[in-house]
C-alpha cells in the first residue's frame, strides 16, 4: 500500500515537473507557455519585466514556431515597472486580472484580433490616460479599467456587445468617451457626478436619441453626435472613411458601419457622388 502511494505521488511529481518545463523565457522576462503537440503559446507570466514591453505575434523553441494566442489571468499582475505594453494580431484574449494594478503603466495597444478583456484585466491602472479598443473586441469584462484614475479618454467600437459591470467604475478622470455602437444597449459601467458631468459622450450620428433613453448612458450630461460621414465610426471624418465607402460600392460589404449611413446626399444610393461628399467635408467642413 505505502509502494502504491509512493509511486502515485511520484507520478503526480513528475507530472508537475513536465507541465512546468514547458515555459519560455524571452529577453523581456516574459514567459509564455506552450505544448510541443501543439502550436500555440500563451502569455503565462510578465510580472519581471520592466520599461516597454513588445510581446511578439510568435516564439520559437527548439526549432517549432507557436503562435502566441493569449495573455493568462494575472500574466502581468502589479508589475509596477512596466511602462508600455503592445499586444500582437496574434492574440485572441486578454485573461483577468492580466495587467492589474500596473501602476506604471501609461501606454496600451491592443492588437486587432482581440475580442475579449477579461475581468479587472487593467484595475487600478492609475497611469493609463487613454485606451482606443479594437473594433475586433466584442466583450469587456466586469471592473476591467476599474479604478482608472488617470483615464482621461476611452473608444468603445461598434463591435463591443457586451459591458461588464463597473466597467469604469472609478475612472474619476474621464473628459471623452467615444460609444460607437449604432445599436446600442444599456450599461452599468461608469459611476459618480464628476463623469457624467464632466465627460463627453460621443455616439453616431442617429443615436443621440436612442442614448438618451439607455441606463448607464443617460446619465450623461453632455452627448454629442458625431458626423454621419464617419462611416468607420473610428470618432474622425478622414480617408479612412472614403476607403471604406469605397470598399462598400465595390464589393458591398460594410466593414464596421451601416451601409446605408454611406448614403449622404441621401439619394437612396451609395456611389461616387458620396465619396466626393465625404471628400468635400474633409477639406471644408461642410
Amino acid at each position: 500500500m505505502k509502494q502504491r502511494l509512493l509511486l502515485t505521488i511520484l507520478s503526480l511529481f513528475l507530472l508537475n515537473v513536465s507541465i512546468l518545463a514547458y515555459i519560455y523565457e524571452d529577453r523581456q522576462g516574459v514567459n509564455y507557455s506552450y505544448d510541443p503537440s501543439g502550436d500555440t503559446a500563451s502569455v503565462s507570466d510578465g510580472r519581471s519585466a520592466s520599461g516597454e514591453v513588445v510581446i511578439p505575434g510568435t516564439i520559437e523553441v527548439d526549432g517549432k514556431t507557436y503562435t502566441v494566442t493569449s495573455i493568462k489571468k494575472s500574466a502581468f499582475y502589479e508589475c509596477t515597472s512596466l511602462t508600455s505594453i503592445t499586444i500582437p494580431n496574434s492574440v485572441r484574449s486578454i485573461g483577468n486580472y492580466a495587467f492589474d494594478s500596473c501602476e506604471g503603466l501609461t501606454s496600451v495597444t491592443i492588437g486587432n484580433s482581440v475580442t475579449s478583456i477579461g475581468d479587472y484585466a487593467f484595475q487600478n491602472c492609475n497611469s493609463l490616460t487613454s485606451v482606443t479598443i479594437p473594433n475586433s473586441v466584442t466583450s469587456i469584462g466586469d471592473y476591467t479599467f476599474h479604478g482608472c484614475t488617470g483615464l482621461t479618454s476611452v473608444t468603445i467600437p461598434n463591435s463591443v456587445t457586451s459591458i461588464g459591470y463597473h466597467a469604469f467604475y472609478g475612472c474619476i478622470g474621464l473628459k471623452s468617451v467615444m460609444y460607437l455602437s449604432r445599436k446600442p444597449f444599456d450599461v452599468n459601467a461608469f459611476n459618480g457626478y464628476n463623469v457624467y458631468n464632466t465627460a463627453t459622450l460621443y455616439v453616431p450620428y442617429g443615436c443621440k436619441e436612442k442614448v438618451k433613453e439607455l441606463d448607464g448612458w443617460k446619465n450623461f450630461k453632455n452627448i454629442v453626435e458625431l458626423p454621419k460621414q464617419d462611416f468607420n465610426n473610428d470618432g474622425d471624418v478622414n480617408t479612412a472613411d472614403v476607403t471604406a465607402v469605397y470598399s462598400f460600392i465595390t464589393d458591398g460589404v460594410a466593414s464596421g458601419f451601416d451601409g446605408e449611413a454611406a448614403d449622404i446626399n441621401n439619394d437612396g444610393k451609395v456611389n461616387t457622388a458620396d465619396v466626393v461628399g465625404i471628400y468635400k467635408f474633409i477639406i471644408n467642413g461642410e
